[in-house]
């Protein structure tokens, strides 16, 4: 039985439709062959088309000139159809933009509410109709998972933003005693020192915490939304028109996936300027404060088995330039496409400072380096190669050569480049060391004991001439 009434649907839509536009009849009009179209249809088509024929597959008849007569009897019936039954109009009920009919049905296939007019004279003809009662207890309890599932996510991005605001804290913490410990042996003089650095960590570390606290709110904000929604849901479900409150559930399911088309929300991180706090602070505050410590550099040696046979060496390895002459024997430890060169100080512990003077250079090359690295041919100066490292291109272009690099944008040109290692703490920073102000940082966890400094003065450019120098800082021990 409901299959013969889908039939009967299927035909009167068939026979009520254009079959140019496929739709509703809308000022039919007939041809000489007894076929009718939409007024605007036949118009469309012999204005594209010459000679004037009939569209329809089974008939293509021909005529000598556009011509046709208003089917008055189609478009009589094409009006009782849109008038439908006066019983079916109901007072203050929402009604069908296209057909002015009550909307009192809901079509599961697309999911909203059509008219009686839509059932059978639109591609709704063949697709699962339905009362809007039974619609809400289908959907009520699906909007209410879907819901749930998204308080769920946002449970575990609070969850996960939390614990980011505990890892800024407890690192902010560990580096303001950090911070603390470096300055105890120039308390006398440095309390000042201490106080403007401890200031502006606590400062650094409220503006990432700002930024994470007010996306941790958001958050909260957010599920306190979700949840008045699911509890508005049920009440609504219980206390509405059936009608009414469907036509909203559907409205806010737009809108909803309207919202979710959007970037999904991620949790908010920061990171402290590790290279600002933690480094060779006693050092850096010796240049400012030369008469407050009595600290002294020694040289730091290259190795000469390691370096490119084409460099000068000069003041017992303490220096290096390029020379256009080869310099040194062929050996399998030396660098063989790359003028560069490892420092003879292997660091497998502690904490380590070296300078490397570059005055008056246009391209250079300083960091570290691991000792498994091969050394023969091309190789990429990054970490996922083997080195955390620092370089001057074309006289002015400075780059820290991180997995993606980073142009440092450089203001002042130093004149000697700092570089500290921290083997346990998994850091390699880099300074001006003109005033010791903070290039760039490398974190890692160093795994492959040693690591060893590293230089390439490159080639011999007419203004490159000058050699790289080296000096090494003894840090203490605490």
């Amino acid at each position: 039985m409901a299959a013969e009434k889908r039939r009967r649907s299927k035909d009167l839509t068939a026979d009520l439709s254009c079959a140019v536009c496929q739709d509703m009849f809308e000022d039919p009009v007939m041809l000489q062959c007894g076929h009718s179209f939409c007024e605007s249809c036949i118009n469309k088509v012999w204005d594209s088309e010459k000679p004037p024929f009939c569209p329809t597959k089974d008939c293509r008849q021909t005529f000598s000139a556009r011509s046709y007569i208003p089917n008055k009897s189609l478009s009589n019936i094409m009006q009782n159809v849109q008038r439908g039954p006066s019983s079916e109009r109901t007072p203050g009920t929402k009604q069908c933009m296209k057909h002015n009919q009550p909307l009192k049905l809901f079509c599961q296939e697309d999911r909203k509410l059509i008219c009686h007019i839509c059932r059978v004279l639109s591609k709704h003809a063949t697709h699962t109709i339905v009362s809007p009662n039974e619609a809400i207890s289908m959907y009520q309890g699906e909007m209410e998972t879907t819901l749930a599932s998204k308080i769920n996510h946002l449970k575990k991005l609070q969850g996960a933003q939390k614990q980011e605001i505990s890892n800024i804290q407890d690192k902010a913490q560990s580096l303001e005693e950090h911070i603390k410990s470096e300055c105890a042996k120039m308390r006398k003089f440095l309390w000042d020192k201490e106080h403007q650095l401890i200031q502006q960590l606590r400062e650094e570390s409220r503006k990432i915490l700002e930024k994470m606290e007010r996306k941790l709110s958001s958050i909260e904000r957010m599920k306190e939304e979700v949840q008045k929604q699911i509890s508005g849901i049920q009440s609504n479900a219980k206390d509405e028109d059936p009608l009414l409150f469907l036509t909203d559930l559907m409205d806010e399911g737009k809108r909803r996936q309207a919202s979710e088309s959007q970037p999904a929300s991620v949790v908010v991180s920061g990171n402290l300027s590790l290279g600002v706090y933690k480094g060779p602070l006693q050092y850096k505050v010796w240049r400012e404060m030369l008469s407050a410590i009595s600290l002294g550099l020694s040289h730091l040696t290259v190795d000469q088995k390691t370096a490119h046979h084409n460099p000068v060496l000069l003041k017992k390895l303490t220096s290096i330039k390029h020379s256009r002459v080869k310099q040194l024997s062929d050996s399998p430890e030396r660098y063989d496409s790359s003028l560069s060169v490892q420092g003879s100080l292997g660091v497998a512990s502690g904490r380590h400072y070296w300078e490397v003077e570059v005055e008056n250079k246009t391209e250079w090359s300083v960091g570290v380096t691991r000792q498994a690295r091969n050394r023969r041919g091309q190789f990429d100066m990054n970490p996922q190669d083997g080195y955390w490292a620092i370089v001057l291109n074309s006289g002015n272009e400075y780059w820290a050569q991180d997995s993606a690099p980073k142009d440092l944008r450089l203001t002042m040109q130093p004149k000697t480049i700092g570089v500290y290692l921290d083997y346990e703490g998994g850091q390699v920073s880099f300074y001006n060391a003109d005033n010791m102000s903070h290039l760039y940082t490398f974190t890692n966890t160093f795994t492959e004991a040693p690591l060893y400094p590293f230089f390439s003065p490159y080639n011999n450019r007419c203004q490159n001439v000058e050699p790289l120098k080296m000096f090494h800082l003894k840090l203490p021990k605490f």
